[in-house]
């Protein structure tokens, strides 16, 4: 569509950079006027929000995972960089000058630690530990804000994404040296959306901000099945959310967290067609818009079903070839992506 459109920087399962156009299309087919307010629900590496604020629309961007916060931040909040008033150094170039230090995070996730676990070289995991321990630093002695501190852990979890020595996600590590893992650690400025505008960016459950939105199109990519994006990805929320004060409990082969707190009933039969229910039902909002693929955890028929209750419902599909898992039948090489587009009927407020 003619935007500068980098890689999302971040491995990420289920990631909708292949559909934007496809979502586009559809939902810039509604003829909503300029400015409209957009709301990506479950945003992950924010790509659909920040395609939207590219499309003129005042985004708001939500994840439960507080590093799809500092991603959405960065990428749909700020219209520029931010200044860092309160340093007296460049803090990209700072960061990258600062030499290892052995901390929570290296003895947790290199061969530095007692379990020797190797999703970072030693010298890399070091690396990270003195960035990310400055960052809290520079945080704690209030020298940047908020939105900066997001800035700034979204090029680490960047910069991890290019040296992590896993073959997707973070639920386990690569028994041997993947090439890019051996090379050194260097953050770069991270991604962003030039633009204008008021735009927002949260770290909730759905369902609570939901309850509490007014807008005109609310964009909803839930879970589709059983992975727990909380599960898959701890390593990176480990990093936004710092292990400061009290370190994190890590266990098992893979150092995983106890991350009960953030299990989405999205990845449940027995609750995901309850949970998508409550918050369609709460929308406050022209259109509900919901991508779903035809492996997903909720039937077609069920998903019709309940949307239709609240009005006028319409689906679009897109046939696009499948993301490949070890459990996956190697025979399916393509899946099927709905959006199920609702212009409610039934508005809240």
């Amino acid at each position: 569509m003619g935007y500068q459109n980098r890689t999302a920087q971040v491995r990420y399962y289920g990631g909708k950079e292949k559909l934007l156009d496809f979502i586009e299309t559809e939902i810039q087919s509604l003829d909503l006027p300029t400015g409209s307010t957009f709301c990506d629900l479950f945003s992950g590496t924010a790509v659909v929000g920040r395609r939207f604020k590219q499309l003129g629309y005042s985004v708001t961007a939500n994840d439960h995972l507080v590093f799809a916060k500092c991603l959405a931040t960065t990428r749909v909040k700020l219209n520029s960089r931010p200044r860092f008033k309160g340093l007296k150094v460049d803090p990209i170039d700072f960061l990258n000058s600062l030499p290892g230090s052995s901390g929570f995070f290296s003895r947790s996730y290199s061969p530095d630690g007692p379990q020797k676990r190797k999703y970072f070289t030693s010298e890399n995991a070091r690396r990270i530990d003195a960035i990310r321990g400055q960052i809290y630093q520079w945080k704690s002695n209030s020298q940047i804000t908020k939105d900066e501190n997001d800035f700034l852990i979204s090029s680490l979890l960047e910069a991890m994404n290019r040296n992590s020595n896993v073959s997707g996600t973070y639920a386990a590590f690569l028994k041997s040296w993947d090439s890019r893992a051996l090379k050194p650690l260097l953050i770069s400025e991270p991604l962003m959306t030039p633009g204008s505008g008021s735009h927002h960016a949260y770290n909730k459950d759905a369902l609570e901000l939901v309850r509490t939105l007014k807008c005109d199109v609310i964009y909803l990519d839930p879970p589709y099945n059983s992975r727990q994006y909380s599960s898959n990805y701890f390593l990176l929320d480990v990093v936004a959310e710092g292990w400061f004060g009290v370190e994190p409990e890590v266990r098992g082969i893979t150092g995983m967290r106890n991350n009960a707190h953030l299990r989405s009933d999205f990845c449940s039969k027995k609750t995901a067609l309850s949970a998508l229910r409550n918050i369609v039902a709460s929308a406050n909002a022209k259109y509900v818009v919901l991508s779903y693929n035809n492996e997903g955890t909720i039937s077609h028929s069920d998903i019709y079903e309940l949307m239709s209750t609240y009005g006028v419902i319409r689906t679009a599909e897109f046939k696009h070839r499948r993301y490949r898992a070890i459990n996956h039948d190697p025979t399916q090489t393509s899946t099927i992506e709905y959006l199920f587009i609702l212009r409610k009927t039934d508005r809240n407020g």
